[in-house]
C-alpha cells in the first residue's frame, strides 16, 4: 500500500470510529479505565495519610487523564459520564477503607449506585458518538478558540469534578460517623424516600423528554408530564438526590449542618451555569418559550403559575 493509501485509510478509520456509537463507547471506556488505573497508582504512591484528601487528589488525576482523552479525540463530551461514574467508584472504596460494609453503609451505597447507573445509562442512551459534542462546549470552543483549552480543563472538567466531590462530602461524613456507636431512628427512612424521589423525578423527566422528542419538531416545547409545570425537572431531581445525601449525614451526625453547602454547590452549578445557557438558547430558537417561562417554574414541578391570559380577547359579560 502506498503512503497516500495508508494516510487515506487512517483518515477513513479515524472518522469511522467517531461516527460509530459502538467504537466511540469502547474508546470512552478505555479512557476511563486508564483514568481509573492512574487514580489507583496515585493512591498507592502518594505519601499522604489523610484519606479524604488522598481521594480528592486521585479524583483530580483521573479527571486530568479524561481531559487528555478529550483532547486526543477533540471532544470535551468524553467527560460527560464522569459526573455519575466517579461517585459509583469512590463510595464503595471509601466504605472499604474506613468502617467497612454493614446494613447502613450498604443502604447509601445502593442508592449511589442506583443513581449513578441510571444517569450513566441515560448518557449512553443519548450518546451519539465522538463526532458529536455537547452544543454548550461547542459554543465556548467557537466563541473563545484561543482560551478553549483552559475553558475545557477548568470549566468543563475540573469544576464539575470538584462540585461532585463536594456533593459527596456528606456521604463520606455519614460513613465516617459509624466509627462510633450511632443511634439510628426513623429519619433514615425519610432520607431513603427523598433519595428515591430524586431518582424517580430524574427518570420520569428524561423518559418524558425522550418520548416528546420522537414526534416533536425542533421548535416545539415539551409541555407533557413534569415539564408541564417545570422547565428543568431533571435538574430538580438531581438537586433533590444530593439534598438526600445531606439528610443522611445529619441523621447520624446532627452537628454536621455545615454540610448543607454540598447540595448548595450542585444547585449553584445548575442555577448559575447550565440553566441560564439552556434558557438563553431556548429563547433564541423557540418563539413561545417566553410564554412557557411565565407559565412554569424554573425547577419545582408543582404549583406552577397560572396561564397567561390573552388580554386581547374581550371579556364576556353576563
Amino acid at each position: 500500500m502506498s503512503k497516500y493509501g495508508i494516510i487515506t485509510w487512517v483518515m477513513f478509520m479515524k472518522q469511522n470510529y467517531r461516527d460509530s456509537k459502538l467504537w466511540s463507547t469502547i474508546l470512552v471506556m478505555v479512557i476511563y479505565a486508564i483514568a481509573g488505573a492512574g487514580a489507583g497508582v496515585t493512591y498507592l504512591v502518594l505519601p499522604i495519610e489523610h484519606l479524604l484528601f488522598k481521594f480528592l487528589l486521585c479524583d483530580i488525576v483521573a479527571t486530568l487523564i479524561v481531559y487528555l482523552g478529550s483532547c486526543l479525540f477533540r471532544n470535551a463530551s468524553v467527560y460527560d459520564p464522569y459526573w455519575s461514574v466517579a461517585p459509583m467508584v469512590m463510595t464503595p472504596l471509601f466504605i472499604h477503607f474506613t468502617v467497612g460494609f454493614h446494613l447502613y453503609t450498604i443502604i447509601i451505597l445502593i442508592l449511589i449506585e442506583l443513581w449513578g447507573a441510571r444517569l450513566t445509562l441515560n448518557w449512553f442512551h443519548r450518546f451519539q458518538g465522538l463526532s458529536h459534542q455537547d452544543w454548550r462546549y461547542t459554543h465556548f470552543q467557537t466563541k473563545h478558540p484561543k482560551l478553549w483549552w483552559l475553558i475545557s480543563l477548568g470549566g468543563i472538567h475540573l469544576l464539575p469534578t470538584l462540585v461532585v466531590f463536594m456533593a459527596m462530602l456528606p456521604v463520606f461524613s455519614y460513613v465516617n460517623a459509624f466509627y462510633k456507636p450511632v443511634e439510628i431512628n426513623g429519619t433514615i427512612i425519610i432520607c431513603i424516600c427523598v433519595a428515591l424521589l430524586g431518582i424517580v423525578l430524574e427518570t420520569l423527566a428524561d423518559i418524558q423528554m425522550d418520548q416528546f422528542k420522537k414526534h416533536a419538531s425542533a421548535k416545539e416545547i415539551n409541555r407533557t408530564g413534569l415539564w408541564k409545570k417545570s422547565r428543568h425537572p431533571n435538574y430538580f431531581g438531581e438537586i433533590v438526590f444530593w439534598i438526600s445525601m445531606f439528610l443522611f449525614c445529619i441523621s447520624v451526625a446532627s452537628n454536621m449542618w455545615v454540610m448543607v453547602f454540598s447540595p448548595l454547590f450542585v444547585f449553584l452549578l445548575f442555577g448559575v451555569v447550565s440553566i441560564p445557557m439552556m434558557e438563553k438558547r431556548q429563547l433564541q430558537t423557540k418563539s413561545e418559550y417566553e410564554t412557557y417561562k411565565k407559565e412554569t417554574n424554573l425547577l419545582l414541578p408543582i404549583l406552577a403559575p397560572s396561564k397567561t391570559e390573552d388580554k386581547s380577547k374581550p371579556t364576556s359579560r353576563k
